[in-house]
């Protein structure tokens, strides 16, 4: 591995970072800087196309939300050049406004793609594994500091 794969593979893992935080901050420019302009997202039976429709839905999404943790693991990644491959387990635990919570389990397949010097998600299909109900008090929730973004 050379010192340009290592580059992109932290890259691309900073980007997934940055993706999973801006979930969790409901941060829909840093959302949408994480796609390409020409982005895809497969998702839960639907196939999005474009940066704009991808962060319209995922918006969509979330509008009846009081929480989102969005957390992404164990990353394998193949860089090809200005091109990269990648899975990620992921596991999304979320609290409505009306106080139900759900958690998603499920599997990422990515493509990336650096333009500019700058990774990202090219393409994304979720496989859910699982998606059901868990329990959590709507109460027990801190509302972020408006301060906290990231650098």
């Amino acid at each position: 591995m050379d010192s340009q794969e290592i580059a992109a593979r932290l890259a691309i893992q900073e980007r997934a970072n940055r993706y999973t935080d801006a979930i969790l901050r409901a941060d829909r420019e840093s959302y949408a800087d994480c796609w390409t302009e020409d982005g895809s997202w497969h998702i839960m039976g639907q196939h999005l196309k474009g940066r704009a429709q991808i962060t319209n839905f995922y918006l969509s999404l979330t509008e009846q939300t009081k929480h989102v943790r969005h957390l992404a693991l164990s990353p394998i990644l193949r860089i090809d050049g200005d091109t990269a491959q990648g899975r990620w387990q992921i596991t999304e635990t979320v609290c409505m406004k009306n106080g139900v919570g759900s958690m998603i389990i499920g599997v990422y397949d990515d493509a990336y793609r650096c333009q500019d010097g700058i990774w990202r998600f090219s393409e994304r299909k979720l496989d859910i594994i699982y998606q059901g109900p868990v329990a959590f008090d709507p109460d027990g929730f801190v509302p972020l500091a408006e301060t906290r973004h990231p650098f």
